[in-house]
């Protein structure tokens, strides 16, 4: 069995709040990830 090992607060946040709320979680990354894709 392999252990792992979450680096970084993004890392570490993301994960937990996907077990916690994943489809408000998935909203949420899905509505900034499209303003952060978009170039002027």
């Amino acid at each position: 069995m392999r252990r792992t090992m979450w680096v970084g607060l993004p890392t570490t946040l993301t994960i937990l709040g996907n077990r916690a709320a994943p489809s408000l979680l998935d909203w949420f990354l899905a509505k900034t990830n499209v303003k952060g894709q978009q170039s002027p």
